[in-house]
């Protein structure tokens, strides 16, 4: 007993003389500090803690930081950029292409220019053709119109032995008005005011015709009658070219209310 009241004494005589340690010193700033580390109230917006680890702390000053790295990634995109840059064009090539069937088959590309412009293309098909298909076509069956025109052709070609596309643009000519007759009440009485037609309102018109008259036909099938119609224009016995006679009579007679506006 008298042993370890000897040895406290000694200790505690040693740590006087020595003064505080560092232990004790952090201890002691660790007790009296004031930081709070958490918030005690909800409306308290002063940071609370400060998330960093002792090995950030540590490799401070060692690595990147993701500005640094940023700039470091941008430099070298700007260096590869210049380099390209500098860099003269490649020329295209014009070297042959060796395949198992063909040899000797040349580049399919022309360094020199296109072939085609949007000017000299040639029509997927004739816009006549066309014109005629849309007012053959009903309930939206236009393949069913296709076939008609195509037969309708067909039966042209074999009568006449020749292009009938030509006979087509014919008939159409033949057939197609240059005015319309438009009333407009004027006075307390109507007025017949002639009207010029645009190109695609004429060429309409006549098809119109033509498809009208050969509906009067005893043929079953719609080709055979709009082929006989067509070869009816050009000998000049269709009623279609009797309503273009017609209606430029009627035209002539009314020519004195031209200048009514419409």
């Amino acid at each position: 007993m008298a042993s370890l009241l000897r040895n406290a004494a000694v200790r505690r005589s040693a740590l006087c003389c020595a003064g505080p340690s560092n232990a004790s010193l952090s201890a002691a700033t660790f007790a009296t500090s004031t930081r709070s580390l958490i918030a005690d109230k909800k409306t308290d917006a002063t940071p609370a803690r400060v998330h960093r680890s002792q090995s950030d702390a540590a490799g401070e000053g060692q690595g990147k930081t993701q500005r640094e790295a940023i700039a470091s990634a941008m430099g070298v995109l700007d260096t590869l950029a210049r380099d390209v840059a500098s860099q003269p064009p490649r020329p295209p090539s014009t070297e042959s292409v060796s395949t198992p069937s063909s040899p000797g088959l040349e580049a399919v590309y022309d360094t020199t220019g296109p072939v085609y412009t949007p000017s000299t293309l040639p029509p997927r098909t004739d816009a006549t053709l066309e014109f005629l298909t849309n007012l053959l076509m009903k309930a939206g069956k236009k393949a069913q119109a296709q076939r008609f025109t195509t037969r309708t052709m067909s039966i042209l070609a074999t009568v006449t032995n020749s292009n009938p596309l030509p006979l087509v643009h014919d008939a159409i000519e033949r057939t197609a008005p240059l005015v319309k007759l438009q009333s407009k009440k004027q006075g307390g009485k109507s007025l017949q005011v002639p009207v010029a037609l645009t190109q695609r309102q004429s060429t309409r018109k006549a098809l119109t015709w033509i498809i009208e008259a050969s509906k009067k036909r005893p043929d079953r099938e719609i080709e055979k009658r709009l082929a006989a119609e067509f070869l009816a224009v050009i000998e000049g016995t269709s009623s279609a070219i009797a309503k273009k006679e017609e209606q430029h009579r009627m035209a002539t007679v009314n020519r004195a209310n031209a200048a009514v506006r419409i």
